[in-house]
């Protein structure tokens, strides 16, 4: 089975653990004993980044790209559209599925220090961070709890001594800040791996993010 030869290159398991950590998902389907990544992104403002992350995990897919229009959103009346990409279902997969899964939920898991690289973490800001109000960098973490905020900063502390702090954005929904004065050792940890096109996330002007 050419399914168990293939394995995951460096770049491909950095890809996944920092879009795990928000967008991605990965899958099992009905009797599948393996497991698939799911990318799904906004189009077409992220249809760039998109093709970037489908670029590197091509070998791993059966079918590239492809553009969906949801129905128009009940309270604003607009129609939202996403570009999404699978890849075919891979034993290689199954660790990441065990791992940042329980009970069909997505966690945390507590060995998150020994995964997150200096490109995990640019492709964890490329798909959950934001700009925030006086140049912080907000990474969204709405879907974890607190316990699992910690383990996501002590590895930031541990692997990359970026201090951070935590905000409630709404009740038991919480937000990693990473403030202004960690700007320029963020920068220096991400700069190489951050897709051009998600530059905004770190910098308000994309040719001021030389350091």
């Amino acid at each position: 089975d050419l399914k168990k030869k293939i394995i995951l290159t460096n770049i491909q398991k950095d890809i996944i653990i920092g879009t795990i950590l928000n967008d991605s998902s990965l899958e099992r389907y009905g009797r599948s004993i393996n497991s698939r990544l799911r990318i799904d992104q906004t189009f077409p403002h992220h249809a760039e980044y998109t093709m970037h992350l489908f670029s590197h995990l091509i070998n791993l897919c059966g079918k590239g790209p492809k553009v969906y229009i949801r129905k128009p959103d009940l309270r604003t009346n607009k129609i939202y559209s996403s570009i999404q990409f699978k890849t075919l279902a891979l034993p290689s997969l199954n660790y990441y599925k065990d791992l940042f899964y329980k009970d069909g939920k997505k966690i945390i898991p507590t060995n998150i220090s020994e995964l997150l690289t200096d490109r995990a973490l640019a492709y964890w800001i490329c798909d959950d961070g934001n700009l925030g109000s006086y140049g912080v960098t907000n990474l969204y973490c709405m879907a974890y709890t607190l316990e699992e905020i910690e383990l996501l900063r002590e590895a930031l502390l541990k692997n990359f001594k970026l201090r951070t702090r935590v905000h409630e954005k709404k009740p038991n929904q919480w937000v990693i800040v990473i403030p202004l004065k960690q700007e320029i050792p963020l920068k220096k940890i991400v700069l190489p791996y951050i897709h051009y096109s998600m530059l905004y996330k770190i910098s308000k002007l994309n040719h001021n993010i030389t350091i």
